[in-house]
């Protein structure tokens, strides 16, 4: 029987952690360091723990996602050429502030039954809109092992044609390789070879952290 709980639990372990790590790295460089995966790992395992024991949702799946990114990064330019940088997160934790009192505000007076007027096409293009910004972040990242970074010198080795040619064309390999590794492994359960139990760990188990970096 605890095999079967060890399935959805290792899946919200990573379903929380990779997506924080990914989105740790890319918010540290858009805010030049002041925010990075430190205070994304700490952040979403506090909520994940206040959530779990006041929500009364443990297997709920908190953590950064693409949207987040785009605030904070609009919110750090902002504040980079108004207030300066140096008061960044000072300007950035009043804004969580007034926005939690505002959620309160909404919780209180029962306003999320508001999304009884909206229909399935909303939560669908909403949903769009992650992937979208998910596989735009996944082409830009492609494409910066194959450039120069701005302000490096050309003329260095590793920025030779052939070594970026080769990083390139590895990373394209390794990117479209997770992608048929996670899909495939989806369906390992009806695999016609393999034993019943190795069938099912493997399709309960070892599919998790592809499909998810998906």
């Amino acid at each position: 029987m605890w095999l079967g709980i060890l399935a959805p639990t290792a899946y919200v372990f990573f379903a929380s952690a990779l997506p924080v790590i990914a989105f740790g790295e890319q918010l540290s460089r858009e805010t030049d360091g002041s925010l990075s995966t430190s205070e994304t790992l700490a952040s979403t395992a506090i909520c994940g723990v206040i959530h779990s024991i006041f929500g009364g949702q443990p297997l709920l799946i908190l953590g950064v996602a693409e949207p987040t990114i785009i605030m904070y990064t609009y919110l750090y330019n902002f504040a980079k050429h108004s207030v300066g940088k140096e008061l960044y997160l000072a300007w950035a934790g009043w804004v969580c502030v007034w926005t939690a009192l505002m959620l309160f505000i909404l919780a209180i007076f029962n306003a999320c039954t508001i999304i009884t007027r909206f229909t399935r096409v909303a939560g669908e293009l909403f949903g769009m809109l992650i992937t979208v910004l998910f596989i735009q972040e996944a082409i830009k990242d492609v494409v910066s092992v194959i450039s120069i970074p701005t302000g490096e010198n050309a003329s260095d080795e590793k920025y030779q044609f052939h070594w970026l040619y080769t990083n390139g064309l590895l990373a394209v390999i390794f990117s479209f390789g997770l992608l048929i590794t996670a899909l495939k492994s989806r369906k390992a359960r009806s695999w016609r070879y393999g034993s019943d139990c190795s069938r099912q760990s493997f399709g309960g188990y070892c599919d998790t952290p592809p499909s998810l970096h998906i």
